[in-house]
C-alpha cells in the first residue's frame, strides 16, 4: 500500500505564550522526499512530534492516507505508518544493537523470542547501511556515529509509510552519508514518502525535490531543491549571512602540540603539529580513530607508545586534570551526556570546572557564579534570560556555546572539538564558525574532529584525514577537495583517481 499525499494545514501549537506553530501547511506526495528546514526553535521539531503522536496540536487538519487523521500516541502512529527517527538517540546503552532494535516489538512463537530470526533481520538492514558489527555487542560500545546508524535501522524495520528523519547524517562521514542517501532513495521509489530534516543545507538537494522553510513557527516559503544554499539560509535566518564560512587566515605561530608516533588503542603510529592561531581539521570514516585520538591526547586512555608534546614539554601520557593543567581542553560530541549537566543552570554548567576555586568550604554563592558566567555569555554571544536559566530550556546551538564556554573558561591554548556543530542549525553554526575565527585570532590553537565535509573544508588550515586508525594523508587548504578527502579516507591513492 502506497500512501496518499499527506496533507497538512492551519496547525498550531502553543506552550504557554510561545507560540510554536502559527497555521503550518505542508504536503508530501508518495514516492517524494520533502526537505524540512529551520534555524533551531522554528518549530521542526514540534511539528514533527505532532506527526508522530508525541504531541497533540491547538488547531489544524492532517490528512493521512486520505482521511482526516488525529494521531494519539507514538503507538498510533506507528500503526498508521508513520515512522519519526529522532536526532537525540533513542537507545539503551547497555542493551545489545539487536536488543535495542527491536525493543518493544520482540519477534515469539508461542512465548519464545525468535532470536535467530531478529539476528539476521538486524544484521541484514546495518549491512545495507554500511555497518557491519557484531549485533549481540552492547549498543555502549558504538561511536555516536555508528549509534545514529542503530537508530535509522530501527525505523526503517517498521516498514513504514511515512519516515521522518530529524538530522540523520549528523554525526556521518560522506561515505556513510551516501549509503544512507541509497536507502532514501529505495524509499522514495517503493512509494514511501520522506521528511528529510537536516542543517546541512548542500545535501538536501541529493534526495529531496522540495524545500519548505519554517522560520518562527511559520512556513516563510517552498523552494525546488536545487536552489542555491545561500537563498535556503536567507530565508531560515532573515537575513543574508555572506560568505559562510568566515575563515580569516594569519601566519601561524609557534608550535602548541606534538604528537610524535603516538600508539593507543584504535589508533598507530600518529605523528602532526598543531600550530599557535592554526585550526586543523581531522576527517575520515566513522570509525576510523578519530575519538580514539582525542581520547589519547586529552588522557581518557593510555597510550601504549609515543609522545605528546604540549607547549614543549613532553609527555608519556596525560591525564584530563593534566591536559587542562598544562592548557588543553576537549569539548565532546556528545552534548547532552558527556558535555553538559541537563538538570543544571547555565551558569552551574559553565563554571563546574572553576567551581572549586571559588567555593573552596562547599558553599555556593549564586552571585558569584552569575558573575563568572556573564562575560562568558557575552562573549560568545549565549542567548538566555539570565545565567540562571536552565540549559534544558536553550536551544541546541546556544547549548553547544555553553559547551565551548565551559571549556574556555579555563583559559586553554589548545582546544579540542570533536563535532563541533553536530545537531545545530545554521545560524548557530555561523555564530561558532565566527567564533572559532576569534580564538585563532587570539592565538589559539584548534584540532577539528568533524565529519561535516564542507565544514572541514571551509574552517581548516590544514586536513589530517586518518583511515583505519593512521594518517594517511596531511594536505593544506589550496589543495583540499571534497573528492581528495573522499580518496583519502577510503583507503585509495590519490594518483589513482587524477
Amino acid at each position: 500500500m502506497s500512501i496518499l499525499p499527506l496533507t497538512i494545514s492551519g496547525m498550531t501549537k502553543s506552550y504557554g505564550a510561545v507560540r510554536a506553530l502559527r497555521g503550518v501547511g505542508l504536503t508530501v506526495g508518495p514516492g517524494e522526499c520533502l526537505a524540512l528546514v529551520g534555524e533551531n526553535g522554528a518549530g521542526k521539531s514540534t511539528l514533527m512530534r505532532i506527526l508522530a503522536g508525541e504531541e497533540r496540536p491547538d488547531s489544524g487538519v492532517l490528512v493521512f492516507n486520505g482521511r482526516p487523521t488525529a494521531v494519539t500516541s507514538p503507538r498510533h502512529a506507528q500503526e498508521l505508518g508513520i515512522c519519526l527517527i529522532h536526532q537525540e538517540l533513542q537507545l539503551v546503552p547497555p542493551l545489545s544493537v539487536v536488543d535495542n532494535i527491536f525493543l518493544g516489538r520482540e519477534e515469539t512463537r508461542l512465548g519464545v523470542l525468535k532470536s535467530g530470526r531478529q539476528h539476521k533481520q538486524a544484521t541484514r538492514i546495518l549491512e545495507e547501511l554500511g555497518l557491519r558489527i557484531d549485533v549481540t555487542e552492547p549498543v555502549s560500545s558504538l561511536s555516536i556515529a555508528e549509534q545514529q546508524l542503530v537508530e535509522i535501522a530501527k525505523g526503517l524495520l517498521r516498514n513504514a509509510e511515512l519516515v521522518i528523519m530529524d538530522e540523520p547524517t549528523a554525526a556521518l562521514a560522506p561515505p556513510e552519508v551516501e549509503r544512507l542517501f541509497s536507502v532514501i532513495r529505495v524509499l522514495i521509489k517503493n512509494g514511501k514518502g520522506v521528511i528529510y530534516i537536516s542543517h546541512r543545507i548542500d545535501e538536501i538537494s541529493e534526495v529531496a525535490s522540495r524545500v519548505v522553510v519554517l522560520r518562527d513557527g511559520s512556513v516563510v516559503g517552498e523552494l525546488p531543491a536545487n536552489v542555491s544554499g545561500r537563498e535556503v539560509v536567507k530565508l531560515m535566518v532573515g537575513r543574508d549571512v555572506g560568505e559562510f564560512y568566515p575563515r580569516t587566515r594569519q601566519p601561524p605561530g609557534g608550535t602548541a602540540l606534538e604528537v610524535r608516533d603516538l600508539t593507543a588503542p584504535g589508533i598507530s603510529d600518529i605523528t602532526f603539529d598543531l600550530r599557535y592561531g592554526e585550526i586543523l581539521g581531522v576527517g575520515g570514516l566513522v570509525g576510523a580513530g578519530q575519538r580514539e585520538l582525542a581520547a589519547a591526547i586529552y588522557g581518557r586512555t593510555r597510550p601504549s607508545s609515543g609522545e605528546i608534546r604540549i607547549h614543549g614539554t613532553s609527555f608519556v601520557s596525560l591525564s584530563p586534570l593534566a591536559a587542562i593543567v598544562h592548557g588543553l581542553t576537549l569539548v565532546p560530541e556528545d552534548r547532552r551526556h558527556e558535555g553538559l549537566n541537563m538538570k543544571a543552570s547555565i551558569a552551574e554548567n559553565v563554571t563546574l570546572p572553576v567551581v572549586h576555586r571559588h567555593d573552596p568550604w562547599g558553599v555556593l554563592k549564586l552571585r558569584d557564579l552569575a558573575a563568572l558566567t556573564g562575560d562568558l555569555m557575552e562573549r560568545f554571544r549565549i542567548k538566555a534570560n539570565s545565567s540562571a536559566q536552565s540549559i534544558t530550556e536553550l536551544s541546541g546551538g546556544n547549548q553547544q556555546k555553553v559547551v565551548i564556554a565551559r571549556a574556555m573558561i579555563t583559559q586553554p591554548a589548545i582546544l579540542i572539538l570533536l563535532e563541533p556543530t553536530r545537531g545545530v542549525d545554521v545560524g548557530a553554526k555561523f555564530e561558532i564558525y565566527e567564533l572559532l575565527n576569534r580564538l585563532t585570532h587570539e592565538g589559539k590553537a584548534v584540532l577539528m574532529i568533524s565529519s561535516d565535509l564542507p565544514e572541514l573544508l571551509g574552517m581548516s588550515d590544514r586536513i589530517v584525514v586518518l583511515y583505519k586508525g593512521r594518517i594517511v594523508s596531511t594536505l593544506n587548504r589550496a589543495e583540499a577537495t571534497r573528492e581528495k578527502l573522499t580518496v583519502l579516507a577510503t583507503g585509495q591513492r590519490l594518483d589513482a583517481h587524477p
